[in-house]
Parts: C-alpha cells; sequence; structure tokens
C-alpha cells in the first residue's frame, strides 16, 4: 500500500517536471499579490519507532496507516517567485505496534512551514484558462501525538496503552502545477514531501494534495 502511494507520488512529480520542460512560452501569469489556498491531501506517513509502555523499555515499530489532511496557506506572489506561510493537519492511524495489531489508535500530526516557490512557466490553454508547473522548499516544524492498545509482544498477553508525542524542525519540498480558471481563482494538485524527527528518529510524509487558490 505505502510502496504504491509512493511509486504514484513519483510519477506526479515526473509529469510535474515533464510540464516544465516543454518548449512553453515563458510568460507572466499576472496573478501577482496576496494569496489564500485552501485544501486537502491523502498522504503516506513512514512509521515511527517509540518505546510502548514501559515495559518493553526499548524502542518498537509503530506501523501507520494512510492519513487524510486540510491545509491552509497565506502568502504573496510576486510573479515568478511565491512566498507563503503553509499550515497541514493529518488524521491517520496504528496498524501494529511491534508487529501486534494495533486497537483503539489515532495517529495526528501536523506542520507549520515558510516556504519558497519559482513558477516555472505559464502554458495557455484555450483562451481563457491556463497552467503553471511550480516548485518550491521550506523549512519549519512538524508535531505529532501518536497512541494506542496492544498485546505485549513480550509473550505475557497484556493488554497495554500507550501514547507519545514530540515535536521538531521539519523541511519539505513540493512540486505541482495551479489551473488558473481566471486571474483571481486556480485550482492546484501537487506533491508534497515533509521530512522531520518524531521521538528522535526521521519522519517522512507523502502528500498527495488538491487545493482551490485565491489571488487578490
Amino acid at each position: 500500500m505505502k510502496a504504491n502511494f509512493i511509486r504514484a507520488s513519483v510519477v506526479l512529480a515526473l509529469l510535474g517536471l515533464g510540464l516544465s520542460g516543454n518548449a512553453y512560452a515563458d510568460n507572466d501569469d499576472g496573478n501577482s499579490g496576496f494569496y489564500a489556498e485552501v485544501g486537502g491531501s491523502l498522504s503516506t506517513p513512514s512509521d515511527v519507532d517509540a518505546p510502548f509502555t514501559s515495559t518493553l523499555g526499548t524502542d518498537v515499530n509503530w506501523d501507520t496507516s494512510g492519513a487524510v489532511g486540510v491545509k491552509l496557506k497565506l502568502g504573496w506572489d510576486f510573479g515568478k517567485i511565491r512566498s507563503d506561510l503553509k499550515i497541514s493537519a493529518y488524521e491517520g492511524g496504528v496498524d501494529t505496534i511491534d508487529s501486534v495489531t494495533a486497537s483503539r489508535d489515532d495517529f495526528w500530526f501536523g506542520s507549520a512551514t515558510l516556504n519558497g516557490y519559482w513558477d516555472i512557466v505559464n502554458k495557455k490553454v484555450g483562451k481563457r484558462l491556463s497552467i503553471t508547473p511550480y516548485v518550491g522548499l521550506g523549512v519549519g516544524a512538524v508535531g505529532g501525538y501518536i497512541r494506542a492498545s496492544s498485546v505485549l509482544a513480550d509473550g505475557s498477553g497484556a493488554t497495554r496503552r500507550d501514547n507519545r508525542r514530540d515535536i521538531a524542525l521539519a523541511g519539505r519540498a513540493m512540486i505541482g502545477a495551479q489551473l488558473h480558471l481566471s486571474k483571481h481563482v486556480g485550482f492546484t494538485m501537487g506533491y508534497d514531501l515533509l521530512v522531520g524527527g518524531i521521538e528522535g528518529s526521521t519522519f517522512t510524509n507523502h502528500a498527495l494534495e488538491l487545493g482551490l487558490r485565491l489571488t487578490f
């Protein structure tokens, strides 16, 4: 499941690079000014390595499930270059802990990053529409809260419940495209890679996003 999702994300990224590599007219889309964007996503977060109750005493694998998310972006479009604050929140779950099925499980995580983008080209599609592929990078913070119940894998048969939380520095990389319906309204589709740390281990989240952007 996770491998298929990551492959689909890579395909989307390659398609975006293909758009930017064609012989399009390198025109400014004219949509400069303040913008706001809202949207949703489907994502695949990496597993979390963390202790599960003091009984085990060592890090075990919390096998996470897929997550759904929402995003809010507030920024300024300078023409070819954009900058914004992106806030994302996700909700997922836990499939297993130390290879034992988990129950009553939740995994919430979120991020806030300051980002910069390059709007590569603006390609006209018919008389009214146009497409602008973009790439972007950002830095900020990621935080997570994870909890679940599971039978201990130590052979005792005891059921325990535990939770973990953490916040750390994060970076993100983005690639996508905006379909301009007018000078002020557009739809976005993109791939977002978030990298940070939860419980001292590297955490990644691969997300496919859709959004609605309003430029004022």
